[in-house]
């Protein structure tokens, strides 16, 4: 049975603790490498210089851990009970955005692609609705193009990116209905707060978009059509440890942290046992030594 390795490059710190334990190298080996390559760093070289193998880089199971940020008032009672769900099974189930949804009289009807508020129908059928404005137009896409859950990989301040007060879904769903009040009541509702989520997950459920980075060792579009499955895995996984040299790089160097954002596949939710930790916001910003003044 192969060892679990949980690829964490959440933090610098994180990031040296992974990348030793994934590819059996201690931290003084890692800062030494990194210092003497800060700006030639690549995977290929990383073996070549400590005689790694590419049949190291298969020997463990990854479950990648990733930042997810959410605000509810139930104190993540549903999170706890049905595990980190899709926007799509958030809307049907027993969630504070399923619930709130329903108090402001808002019906969504995935199947049937339709919204009803205020005894007006409107289409959520893009090629159908008529809908050009961008904004308006991000309801649809979100619902079903761009349904799956969303988390942060690296990240300077994953409460600066805007989804701390409320989701980005209901933003659009006030322009998209034409309704101030549904953005507007979630932001000033009781005992709403805002946690950040910490998880892990399989590689697998990665999904492709994640590792489209756009940088040394990123994967295309193409390398998912055509390459074989083992060969895939071998390039997801050499992707994260250049991540990884490059986010302890650019601590040394005193850069702002990559930003790294994680896609799960469309069905894919994280079960509640997979959830490593709950913070709050200012339990979060201690934890990662984030000033927020």
């Amino acid at each position: 049975m192969k060892k679990e390795v949980l690829y964490d490059i959440t933090s610098v710190h994180n990031a040296v603790d992974s990348l030793g334990e994934y590819l059996n190298l201690r931290e003084t080996q890692i800062s030494k490498y990194v210092a003497e390559n800060k700006n030639t760093y690549n995977v290929a070289d990383l073996q070549d210089y400590y005689q790694i193998d590419d049949n190291v880089f298969l020997e463990s199971d990854i479950s990648l851990v990733s930042l997810h940020v959410t605000t509810n008032n139930d104190g993540c009672a549903a999170i706890k009970k049905h595990g980190l769900l899709n926007l799509q099974q958030t809307i049907k189930k027993d969630t504070p955005l399923g619930k709130y949804l329903k108090d402001q009289g808002v019906h969504i009807d995935i199947e049937n692609k339709q919204v009803k508020y205020k005894d007006k129908l409107y289409s959520i059928n893009k090629e159908h609705s008529g809908i050009e404005d961008t904004e308006r137009d991000f309801v649809p896409h979100k619902i079903y193009n761009d349904y799956q859950v969303n988390s942060f990989i690296s990240y300077d301040n994953v409460l600066e990116y805007g989804v701390q007060n409320m989701p980005e879904f209901l933003f659009s769903l006030s322009e998209f209905l034409y309704s101030k009040d549904i953005g507007l009541n979630w932001w000033n509702q009781e005992n709403k707060k805002c946690y950040v989520l910490k998880f892990k997950t399989a590689l697998s459920n990665c999904a492709n978009d994640t590792f489209y980075s756009r940088d040394q060792g990123s994967l295309t579009g193409n390398d998912f059509k055509y390459l074989g499955s083992e060969e895939l895995e071998l390039l997801k996984r050499k992707w994260l440890v250049y991540q990884s040299l490059s986010i302890i790089s650019d601590s040394i160097c005193s850069y702002d942290k990559k930003v790294l954002f994680c896609q799960l596949n469309f069905d894919v939710t994280v079960p509640f046992s997979d959830i490593m930790k709950i913070y709050t916001a200012s339990e979060y910003l201690i934890e990662y030594g984030i000033n927020n003044d």
